[in-house]
């Protein structure tokens, strides 16, 4: 169910596919021994939850003595041929500000300013505060009604001070007539997230004028035991499937590297365009699929790609 955390704080070195040798003197800080290893050959997989930083040798390189990580990376070169439009039916549901949503009611605290201590795209995100006395369908909703007609999946940043559980919380579609809910992924705690919910059984009709779009506990009251708990939510999108680009590999946290863009049409200025995530495009993280993806958020329509991907080995 979950993708490795990886975004440069959890290497994972398959020797199958990327041979190190340490020749040098490597610091794993921020782990639980926390100690210096010198010059060590691992024969398998080498997995750090930290930083590493490789200090300058203590003879200052003299006998050819050098200071370095050498290796072959897990890299991938993807051609896109064309890009899409996603500027019509990719929707941000939690904008940069996080102030497009608020508390259902008095036993949900949302902070009153963007959380800046944690989050995972930008500089904040929506904090949540769940209170000893939450019940079922306690949450927070959008304050204002969105139209996703032609979306398929909504996809978001999850942190959670507790493990959950599948269903423990939910995303309530609420329109003028009908209601749907569908079922949050699981979690682990402390940890940040990509969760994705399949709205595609949802029609058209129940989802063109929305009245509302909510996180809640579990209306069957199931989720009542997470009481209290902290949330926190970044990032949140609905889309449709026309609008994603299949990866082909299952990358690894932060593995799209640049996506370089080009005009397409005959005779315009084709500068390579660097694109922007979370601008022109986002990166959804398949729970429960083999490749991975990204969705055009912006009318990209006109360009072809180049996409640099870090890969699982």
């Amino acid at each position: 169910m979950f993708k490795k955390i990886f975004n440069w704080k959890t290497l994972l070195v398959s020797m199958s596919a990327i041979s190190i040798l340490f020749v040098v003197t490597v610091f794993f800080l921020n782990t639980a021994i926390g100690e210096a290893v010198y010059s060590k050959i691992f024969p398998g997989n080498v997995l750090v939850k930290g930083n590493i930083y490789v200090a300058n040798h203590h003879n200052g390189g003299d006998q050819g003595l050098l200071t370095g990580i050498t290796g072959r990376p897990n890299l991938k070169v993807l051609p896109v041929a064309i890009m899409t439009d996603g500027s019509a039916d990719t929707v941000e549901l939690l904008d940069t500000a996080e102030s497009n949503w608020t508390a259902i009611n008095a036993r949900t605290t949302i902070a009153s300013t963007p959380v800046t201590g944690h989050w995972r795209v930008g500089d904040s995100c929506l904090q949540i505060d769940f209170a000893n006395s939450a019940v079922a369908e306690d949450g927070a909703v959008m304050t204002a009604a969105v139209d996703l007609q032609n979306s398929e999946f909504i996809g978001f940043w999850l942190w959670s001070s507790r493990n959950t559980n599948a269903g423990d919380f939910i995303l309530r579609l609420d329109e003028a007539v009908d209601t749907n809910d569908v079922d949050v992924p699981e979690v682990f705690k402390n940890t940040w997230t990509w969760v994705e919910v399949d709205i595609s059984g949802v029609t058209d009709a129940e989802m063109d004028t929305l009245i509302t779009v909510s996180f809640m506990l579990d209306p069957g009251a199931v989720g009542d035991y997470l009481s209290p708990i902290t949330v926190y939510l970044d990032a949140m999108f609905s889309w449709s499937d026309t609008n994603e680009i299949d990866l082909g590999v299952d990358i690894v946290d932060g593995g799209v590297l640049s996506v370089v863009m080009v005009l397409q049409a005959f005779g315009s200025v084709n500068t390579p365009v660097l694109a922007v995530e979370y601008t022109d495009y986002f990166t959804a993280y398949r729970p429960s699929a083999v490749t991975d993806i990204i969705v055009d958020i912006a009318d990209n329509s006109l360009e072809t790609a180049t996409i640099l991907l870090a890969f699982e080995p």
